[in-house]
């Protein structure tokens, strides 16, 4: 039962994530002033928790890994992300956002890890590709009308 609970509490932040940053755009702000109000206020909220874990080996992640992790799915990410609600609606982004991640994760466990390529991944994603392309270009035609 708790399971069930922290995956529907997953849902609920990512829903609200995509309404928020969709919100923040619509409202003025650039994708770095999500991430300054996003990042800032976690790490200061967590500061705490990591003086007292260790500030040496960044809590036992060590500062390498965590440097790597900031970079890839940090800032980076939520700028691409935030960045498209500047040109997107809501709905696109909340569909295409997680449906690349997917797709970058799944290429990375490929490379990476040496996940093997069998048909039904491939089957996965092309349906992942197809239902992004749809997306794109039911956008690219309502722009033109």
């Amino acid at each position: 039962m708790i399971g069930v609970l922290f995956g529907l509490s997953a849902v609920v932040m990512w829903a609200l994530y995509f309404v928020y940053a969709r919100q923040a755009a619509q409202a003025g702000l650039l994708p770095i002033d999500v991430i300054v109000l996003r990042y800032g206020v976690a790490g200061l909220i967590l500061l705490p928790w990591l003086l007292r874990k260790g500030l040496g080996d960044l809590g036992g992640i060590g500062w390498g890994r965590g440097v790597v992790l900031a970079i890839i799915v940090g800032p980076l990410f939520l700028m691409f992300g935030a960045g498209g609600f500047l040109f997107a609606p809501l709905a696109h982004g909340a569909v295409i956002q997680p449906s690349t991640a997917a797709l970058v994760a799944t290429a990375v466990a490929i490379l990476f890890l040496g996940e093997k390529l069998h048909a039904a991944r491939i089957a996965g994603i092309a349906m992942v590709l197809g239902g992004i392309a749809l997306i794109a270009l039911a956008g690219g035609q309502r722009q033109r009308a």
